[in-house]
């Protein structure tokens, strides 16, 4: 008897459909059909309800397979099949126990990143399990189309699947192990957002419980082929997919356990992306990270919080910003140090110590880090501004040099002095791409919502990037996919709301 919750809207409803896949041999036929005109088995799945039909094969496996299917409702739904070719008897019942665990594991679940279920059915003696259709592709296609992707487009990602792995890890009353962390089951929404799919070998964890060897070759760790699984094991297959995105290199095709540095094979990762990868790749469990936040702020530059932030309407507006800052003060070391001759006067008393900037109020508040991920710091400039550099240590060594052997006393006085006031160095502003997803901010009453949204949304890139990042206000800030913000609910302090903000920053080079 099928168990079910009642569904909501699960996709784009399909307003006429004209042909159906056959549930048995796949054969196309007309709509109307009652049964396959080639094998003659029913068209409909679960004639005791609710029905689905077939309308297109998404993935076949060894031990099943994915449907797209439209339902009596007239929406979309996937629907995935345990394909019955056992001939023992035993592992057939592990199966069939192992997709029931699945359903009812995905039922009492509920995160955004995780689809729905609805129902799970018999069929003919088959098992079924119908649930939300999520639109997209998965990410070991788009590592087949485009090879080793964008380090800040990986990091985003990155930052979503920790996301669902802390809640699955922090699970009560008892952590879930996924199991199964690969490519092939995380799925790039059109809106570039993740699911992580197919649960079918995901876990609830006993300390030191030995299980079945279970996992995918190349991404599964050493303890999973003792039949062991932990949190850290996890951790591991999240680190070898992400060196599989980072570099195009297939762990599958190479030997077993085989992960050179990241930045080794791809010179343009970053080295702090790079070691948080290689760390969570390490042998021995107790080697690796032992929780998905610390993995997760090791790949970002500020510590994983989470996606909240409060947004108090503001003293002063947000000022337009150049793209590339001047220098902060046009004098040289070399016009300070340089003497033409030696000098007979008494050099002046050294300056007092400047007095340090006023900090931030005491009751401010601290706003957490963005949820996506920033891109890798950019490569430093080469070229004229090393030389100048150069050209000019070299002139104040030759100065100090003369100071040293005509005018000691003076000598003194300049070292005193440099130690009291740094000259300024002149600051470089590079641009580039920032998103933050699933932003939900309190905007007050009186606050315009997209002036809420854009303050958050500097926060958040000053928060991963340092406090002078600036928003790049020839392109302002837009909401992903052109998605609106969406109101959830009511606070003391003014009104919920939920949008993901993407759009340029302005980044101080360091």
């Amino acid at each position: 008897m099928a168990r079910a919750t009642s569904p909501s809207t699960t996709g784009t409803a399909m307003a006429t459909v004209d042909r159906i896949l056959c549930p048995s041999c796949h054969q196309s036929n007309l709509r109307r059909a009652k049964f396959c005109q080639y094998c003659r088995h029913d068209m409909v799945l679960n004639n005791d309800g609710p029905r689905y039909y077939i309308t297109r094969v998404l993935k076949v496996g060894g031990q099943g397979a994915v449907f797209e299917t439209i339902g009596d409702d007239n929406q979309v739904y996937a629907v995935k099949e345990m394909i019955d070719r056992f001939t023992d008897p035993k592992e057939r019942q592990e199966a069939i126990e192992r997709f029931e665990a699945e359903a009812d594991m995905l039922r009492r679940l509920s995160h955004p990143r995780i689809p729905k279920v609805y129902v799970d059915f018999k069929d003919e003696g088959r098992q079924y399990l119908a649930m939300e259709f999520v639109r997209g592709q998965d990410l070991e296609d788009v590592i087949q189309k485009q090879g080793a992707l964008p380090e800040a487009q990986v990091l985003e990602w990155a930052d979503q699947i920790c996301d669902v792995l802390s809640y699955l890890h922090e699970h009560k009353p008892e952590p879930i192990i996924f199991r199964d962390m690969k490519p092939s089951n995380i799925m790039i929404q059109p809106d570039n957002s993740i699911k992580l799919i197919d649960f079918g070998i995901a876990k609830v964890f006993q300390k030191a419980e030995r299980g079945t060897q279970i996992g995918t070759p190349g991404y599964a760790p050493p303890e999973q082929y003792q039949g062991l699984a932990t949190i850290e094991s996890d951790i591991y297959a999240l680190g070898a997919t992400l060196h599989h995105a980072l570099t195009g290199r297939d762990p599958r095709d190479e030997a077993p356990f085989s992960f050179p540095q990241v930045y080794a094979l791809r010179p343009t990762v970053s080295k702090r992306t790079s070691e948080a990868i290689h760390r969570a790749l390490q042998m021995k469990p107790e080697d690796r990270y032992h929780s998905v936040a610390e993995f997760r702020a090791a790949l970002r530059p500020t510590p994983a919080q989470p996606p909240r932030v409060r947004v108090t309407p503001a003293n002063q507006p947000v000022s337009a910003q150049p793209q590339v800052a001047a220098p902060t003060a046009p004098v040289t070391p070399a016009a300070q140090a340089k003497p033409t001759a030696p000098v007979a006067q008494a050099r002046p008393a050294p300056r007092t110590q400047p007095v340090p900037a006023p900090t931030a109020p005491t009751n401010q508040r601290a706003q957490p880090a963005p949820v996506v991920a920033p891109t890798a710091k950019p490569t430093k400039r080469r070229g004229g501004f090393r030389r100048f550099l150069f050209t000019t240590l070299v002139v104040v060594v030759l100065a100090i040099a003369g100071l040293a052997y005509f005018q000691p006393a003076l000598l003194q006085g300049i070292v005193t002095e440099i130690i009291a006031g740094p000259t300024p160095t002149p600051a470089t502003f590079i641009m580039q791409p920032f998103s933050v997803t699933d932003l939900e901010i309190i905007v007050p009453p009186g606050v315009q919502v997209n002036d809420a949204f854009r303050q958050a949304y500097l926060q958040k890139a000053q928060e991963a990037y340092g406090p002078d990042t600036q928003i790049n206000n020839n392109i302002p800030p837009t909401y992903l996919a052109g998605a609106e913000p969406v109101k959830t609910g009511d606070d003391p302090q003014g009104t919920r709301y939920r949008a993901s903000v993407t759009g340029y920053i302005l980044v101080r080079q360091r």
